[in-house]
C-alpha cells in the first residue's frame, strides 16, 4: 500500500515531536536525580551503582593532593577511599577503579575547585555544547531542511548512548568533537594540527592504535610529529603535577584494570565488542575473550590500513570517498576494540550523519540494501532505547545489539557504497 506524501509528513512530524518529547522527560529525571542527591550513587536491586562521573571528579582530588603530597593515584585502596568519601553512605561491592592516563588526572584539576554536583553540571553543559557543535560542524556542507536539521539534533541528543553519556558524566562526551576534529584535519589536509589532536584523544588508550595508523598513513611524519609532540606536552603536564612515579605506574595500572577480578569500572558482559560477545557464551570474561579481541584488533587495524593505502590518492580529491571510509573506521574501530562500552557508541553520530548523506544522495535510492540503513541510521535513536530496555532478554541469545547493528552497517557502507565507487571508477 502506497502512503501519501502528507501522511509520510506527519509520520515524520510524530517521530520528531517523540523524540523531543522523550530527550526532555529523560534528561528531566537527570534533573530529578540531581536535586534529590540520587544520581552520583544509589542503591539499586540491592546493588550499589556509581556513577563515573565519581571517578573523573575523584582524578582531580587525586590530582590535587597530589600537589600537596605525593599518593600513588593507582593504589587501588587510595582511589576506593577517597571514592568513598564522595558517595557515603552508599559503599561498592569493590574498589571502583580509573585506569586512565596520568595526564588525565591532571586535565581534570580544575574540576576540585567545584562541589562534585555543580562539576557534574559543569560537565554536562560543556558536553551539550559541544554535541551541538559538533553536530553544526557535520552538517554545513549540506542542504537538509530546518525540519530535517531538528530531527537530527533531537536524534543526536535523545539516542540511548548520548543519554548515557550525559548521565555518567563520562569522557565520551569530550571524545566525540575531538574525534570530529580529528576527521576533518585531516580530510582538509593539515596533519600537524590532527596529531595535536589524537595526543588528546589517547585519554581512551583502546583507540589508539587505530587513530595513529590510519593518522600516519594520511598525515605521514607531520602527523606523527603533531602526535608527538601534544603527548610529550601532556606527560611534562603530568610529571609535573601527579610526579613521575605514578606516570611510570601507568602500564601496570591499565593491565591490572582491564584483567582485574577485585575492582570494579569493567563489564565486559555488557560491552557491545567481540570481547562482550564473548563474555555471554563463556559465562564471563575469559583469556578467550582476550585473545580474541586482541586479534580482531589487529586484523581490523591491518585492513582498515590497507584500505586507506590503496586509496590514499583517492580521498585527497573525492570527499565522499573520505567520509565513507571515515565511517565504516570509525564503526570498526568501536566493534573491534578490547574496550567499548555502551556510552562509547556516542561516536557512531558521526558514521550516522555521514552515511545519512552518503545514501540519501544515492542515484538508485529504491536498492533494498541501502533503504536498511537508511531505516537503521534514522530510526537508531529509537532502536537504542529498544537495544538498552530489553537488553538482557537479548543476551539470552548471545546478543550485543550495538555490535550487531554497527557490523551491519559497516558491510552495507562498504558492500554498497565503497564497491560501487570502484566500480565506476575502474
Amino acid at each position: 500500500m502506497q502512503i501519501s506524501n502528507h501522511h509520510q509528513r506527519l509520520i515524520w512530524f510524530a517521530y520528531l515531536a517523540a523524540l523531543f518529547l522523550w530527550s526532555i522527560c529523560s534528561y528531566f529525571e537527570l534533573g530529578k536525580y540531581l536535586a534529590t542527591n540520587f544520581l552520583f550513587a544509589r542503591v539499586i536491586n540491592g546493588r550499589p551503582y556509581v556513577l563515573d562521573f565519581v571517578n573523573v571528579y575523584n582524578a582531580a582530588i587525586l590530582a590535587k593532593e597530589c600537589l600537596s603530597h605525593p599518593i600513588n593515584i593507582y593504589d587501588p585502596l587510595i582511589q576506593s577511599q577517597s571514592v568513598q568519601q564522595l558517595i557515603a553512605p552508599v559503599k561498592p561491592e569493590l574498589p571502583f577503579y580509573l585506569q586512565y592516563p596520568p595526564y588525565f588526572f591532571s586535565l581534570m584539576l580544575p574540576l576540585s575547585l567545584m562541589s562534585m554536583s555543580f562539576a557534574w553540571v559543569f560537565w554536562f553543559l560543556l558536553g551539550a555544547f559541544l554535541l551541538f557543535i559538533t553536530v553544526k560542524n557535520n552538517l554545513q556542507n549540506t542542504n537538509y531542511s530546518n525540519v530535517k536539521k531538528a530531527f537530527i539534533y533531537a536524534g543526536a541528543f535523545c539516542a540511548f548512548p548520548t543519554w548515557l553519556s550525559f548521565e555518567l558524566g563520562q569522557t565520551s562526551l569530550l571524545l566525540l568533537p575531538l574525534f570530529s576534529a580529528y576527521w576533518l584535519l585531516l580530510k582538509n589536509n593539515k596533519p600537524f594540527k590532527a596529531g595535536l589532536i589524537s595526543s588528546l584523544m589517547a585519554i581512551k588508550l583502546q583507540y589508539t592504535p587505530f587513530i595513529l595508523v590510519i593518522g600516519i598513513i594520511l598525515g605521514r611524519l607531520n602527523f606523527a610529529l603533531g602526535f608527538a609532540l601534544g603527548l610529550a606536552l601532556l606527560i611534562i603536564l603530568a610529571l609535573v603535577t601527579v610526579g613521575p612515579a605514578n606516570v611510570l605506574a601507568y602500564p601496570n595500572a591499565l593491565i591490572s584494570g582491564e584483567t582485574g577480578t577485585k575492582i570494579i569500572g569493567v563489564s565486559p558482559e555488557d560491552m557491545q565488542n567481540l570481547r562482550g560477545v564473548i563474555s555471554l557464551i563463556m559465562g564471563g570474561d575469559s583469556p578467550i575473550g582476550h585473545y580474541a579481541s586482541i586479534a580482531f584488533l589487529a586484523i581490523s587495524i591491518i585492513v582498515a590500513g590497507i584500505i586507506w593505502l590503496k586509496n590514499y590518492q583517492l580521498v585527497k580529491t573525492d570527499n565522499k570517498l573520505f567520509e565513507a571510509l571515515a565511517a565504516c573506521t570509525t564503526l570498526l574501530l568501536l566493534v573491534s576494540s578490547p574496550h567499548t562500552h555502551i556510552q562509547d557508541y556516542l561516536l557512531t553520530l558521526l558514521p550516522c550523519l555521514w552515511l545519512y548523506n552518503l545514501f540519501s544522495n544515492q542515484k538508485n535510492k529504491q536498492n533494498t540494501v541501502i533503504n536498511i540503513a537508511t531505516i537503521l541510521i534514522v530510526f537508531y535513536p529509537f532502536l537504542s532505547w529498544v537495544f538498552y530496555i530489553f537488553k538482557d532478554q537479548i543476551q539470552l541469545f548471545y546478543i550485543q545489539p550495538f555490535f550487531v547493528w554497527a557490523l551491519v552497517l559497516i558491510m552495507i557502507c562498504y558492500f554498497v557504497y565503497l564497491a560501487d565507487f570502484h566500480d565506476k571508477s575502474k
